[in-house]
């Protein structure tokens, strides 16, 4: 869910500086803040079950994510931008043939590190009421003085976060070969 709004908005703000000059203002001091400071306005905005967790998890990936795409679409070599628009190109074509691809495998590449910030989040989402899942076995483990539980849970943690990781070194390998080769 962040990646589909961080995406598009991070190309627009890549591309149009009017728009980068509306947001930029809103979400750099988002970045420094700790996202479990907001834990407390979610939990009034949204309670205290799935709603919240989610909401926390796309806030926690959204803010990182955002400007990786905006820094993505603006080291796209001016020279590519200057060629389409010499042969006729609108500006969303140039955005939609040369810097969306163009950009594309560095954005990939940040979904690994979107991922393992994903996951650490996960824990902390569901520290709040947890009534099942990894975030309530390890909740038990500390109520219950039982490390095997808490070892247990992280194992599960890492092995996901690693399967998921290799997943999408897959996928980019896939969809990215020509990058490869250079």
């Amino acid at each position: 869910m962040a990646a589909s709004l961080a995406l598009p908005l991070g190309v627009l703000m890549g591309a149009f500086d009017p728009i980068n000059r509306f947001f930029e203002p809103i979400m750099a001091p988002l970045r420094y803040m700790p996202i479990s400071a907001f834990i407390p306005l979610l939990i009034l905005w949204f309670g205290i079950y799935e709603k919240q967790k989610i909401a926390f998890l796309f806030l926690g990936v959204f803010v990182y994510l955002l400007p990786v795409v905006v820094t993505a679409i603006r080291l796209v070599p001016e020279e590519l931008v200057q060629t389409a628009l010499t042969l006729g190109a609108t500006q969303f074509q140039v955005i939609r043939t040369v810097l969306v691809p163009a950009a594309l495998p560095e954005i990939f590449d940040s979904f690994r590190v979107m991922n393992a910030i994903a996951w650490t989040y996960v824990i902390l989402a569901e520290a709040v009421n947890p009534e099942y899942g990894l975030g309530y076995m390890v909740e038990l483990a500390r109520t219950h003085q039982k490390a095997s539980w808490s070892f247990a849970g992280l194992l599960v943690i890492g092995g996901i976060g690693l399967l998921t990781d290799f997943l999408i070194r897959v996928l980019s390998g896939a969809l990215f070969r020509w990058r490869e080769a250079s």
